[in-house]
């Protein structure tokens, strides 16, 4: 799963965008913690699949992430922040997903959809 999205932004950099291993490991842990949320969340022991998709749009400068499956669901906006001053050990899933992308929204249904979008700059030409 990773690796996909790796590759994606490894496409994204080839069209000229311009991006570095920050950026790609932010995306890779926003995408990490989707995936354990539906993992242990969603499908809560259950087995199930997940399908990811990295696009890139070049007019926007933005590399997406999908992420659908068939588990349970809840309500992504009624998750209050975690109290980051005790430094908790679970619950940070939402908030590290946030921090690194910049749109994150969900669309439940069948599937369940995840959308983590995160904007790039050009690579300066001339």
């Amino acid at each position: 799963m990773l690796n996909a999205v790796r590759t994606g932004c490894a496409l994204a950099k080839a069209r000229g965008m311009a991006l570095d291993e920050a950026f790609i490991r932010e995306l890779m842990s926003a995408v990490s913690e989707a995936f354990n949320n539906v993992v242990f969340h969603g499908y809560a022991g259950r087995r199930g699949d997940v399908e990811i998709e990295v696009t890139n749009d070049m007019c926007h400068d933005t590399v997406t992430v999908f992420l659908r499956d068939r588990g349970r669901f809840f309500d992504i906006e009624a998750v209050p922040p975690p109290p980051l001053e005790t430094l908790p050990e679970t619950g940070m899933g939402l908030h590290i997903m946030r921090s690194f992308v910049d749109e994150l929204t969900f669309q439940p249904g069948d599937p369940n959809e995840l959308r983590l979008s995160k904007r790039m700059r050009r690579r300066q030409t001339g």
